[in-house]
């Protein structure tokens, strides 16, 4: 089966299972799995559009931004002494 991705949350596909950073999705036949991959994984536009990577992305900018005010918040702390 040819690799072709453009969602950057994809990481595999075995069997019937797609694995992608946030979830396995579990396909019932070769139509759904055609259905769901051409439309999100696969396409140069579509990826943009999947409530799984949308989550993904909110989950992403929340950990970077705690990350990012925990570090603002030492470079105080060290700042001061």
């Amino acid at each position: 089966m040819a690799r072709v991705e453009y969602c950057p949350y994809f990481r595999k596909e075995k069997h019937e299972f797609l694995y992608c950073e946030g979830c396995r999705l579990r396909f019932l036949d070769k139509k759904m799995r055609r259905e769901l991959v051409y439309r999100f994984c696969a396409s140069p536009d579509g990826f943009l559009t999947c409530p799984i990577k949308s989550a993904l992305d909110g989950a992403y900018e929340r950990k970077w931004e705690v990350e990012e005010n925990e570090r603002k918040e030492t470079e105080k702390r060290n700042a001061g002494i």
